[in-house]
């Protein structure tokens, strides 16, 4: 299993961000790159741990490339959050400001 889903198969600034928090997870191995909501796909499986991703300056998240994913991740058994530890809100708009997802076990080290 590769435990740090990320996003694009260019290192962003939001890569970088999300870094220090892997490497507070004991995270060691490189990030798995992969676009779209696969991230939320790779996570039920078992095929990843931890997903996250922070909104880059003056760019926000839309809800809908993250909602059917959050389903389909929470009814496999994964937590998925906002940066704060709370549920994914869909219903304040069509934005979100970053989203956090990990298997349960994992649930202790991000929340």
């Amino acid at each position: 299993m590769h435990p740090f889903l990320n996003y694009t198969k260019q290192l962003t600034p939001c890569m970088i961000q999300a870094a220090p928090s892997a490497k507070k997870l004991g995270v060691k191995a490189p990030p798995v790159r992969i676009d779209s909501q696969a991230k939320y796909g790779a996570l039920s499986r078992g095929d990843g741990a931890i997903y996250m991703r922070f909104s880059r300056a003056g760019y926000r998240e839309k809800i809908w490339d993250h909602a059917a994913g959050c389903i389909v991740a929470t009814e496999a058994g994964s937590l998925v959050t906002d940066a704060s530890g709370q549920p994914l809100d869909f219903s304040k708009g069509r934005y979100l400001d970053s989203t956090l997802a990990c298997r349960r076990k994992r649930k202790n080290f991000l929340v």
